[in-house]
């Protein structure tokens, strides 16, 4: 199995799913960071957590809209490029079993989702403390919101998960890479649309937006990410498990 991790790392390590996955939080931190000092004359009143009034309301909120559908893309590209090379038909004639051949496959995603949520929160910190080195009337010094960064970039990686193991789903069952991406996009803009109702609690496309109003609100609650994310999780495998020993790829 450890091969297969190497060999999946290998073929796309220049794949534009990878590519959009590592450098999307690097290009959102630098543009809010360089358009914060564009602004600097609109800053809000110092008395304000910089951490959520400032990134947290620009940063995260991208995230919370364009992450799933990143994600989206990135699954898609990574079944793209096995199909249009006919590389599974090649590893199915491997004495590797299919479980494990697509086991590999998710957690390949999910490593990359780990590299990807660690760019971004590293570049949280970077894009704040770059602020307040050029301009101190920031005040990102003044405020200690480790707990609520941290707290906020678990919830978020538990939440993307889910999505990652949802969008594997669907790129298994579709090959055209509209209907996966395109469904994604429509239930995350839905989601955020009707945030307020109760029912959009259990979409997990909307789990990166609740983890922003929790940031923001400063909430602590862990709740969502308990028997929601386990039922989703129980669900997808067994879907993935039965799928896998059946369709055609």
């Amino acid at each position: 199995m450890y091969n297969l991790i190497k060999s999946e790392i290998f073929k796309n390590k220049t794949n534009y799913g990878f590519l959009l996955m590592i450098t999307f939080p690097v290009i959102i931190s630098l543009f809010v960071t360089i358009l914060s000092l564009v602004n600097i004359n609109s800053i809000i009143p110092t008395n304000l957590n910089p951490w959520v009034f400032i990134l947290g309301r620009y940063i995260l909120n991208i995230y919370s809209l364009l992450y799933p559908i990143i994600i989206a893309i990135f699954v898609h590209s990574v079944f793209d490029i096995e199909r249009k090379n006919n590389n599974f038909k090649l590893l199915l004639t491997m004495p590797i079993s299919r479980i494990n051949i697509f086991v590999v496959k998710i957690i390949y995603l999910i490593l990359v989702l780990y590299i990807s949520i660690f760019t971004s929160y590293l570049f949280f910190y970077i894009s704040g403390y770059t602020l307040h080195f050029i301009e101190a009337d920031f005040c990102f010094t003044k405020f200690n919101s480790n707990y609520i960064i941290i707290l906020y970039f678990s919830k978020l990686l538990a939440s993307l998960t889910i999505i990652i193991l949802i969008q594997f789903l669907l790129s298994l069952i579709f090959k055209s890479f509209v209907f996966p991406v395109s469904f994604c996009s429509f239930i995350t803009l839905l989601s955020i649309m009707f945030h307020k109702n109760e029912w959009v609690e259990i979409i997990p496309y909307n789990f990166p937006h609740m983890c922003l109003c929790d940031f923001i609100s400063g909430s602590r609650n862990i709740s969502i990410f308990n028997l929601v994310n386990l039922m989703y999780i129980m669900i997808v495998v067994i879907t993935c498990n039965m799928l896998i020993k059946r369709i055609s790829v």
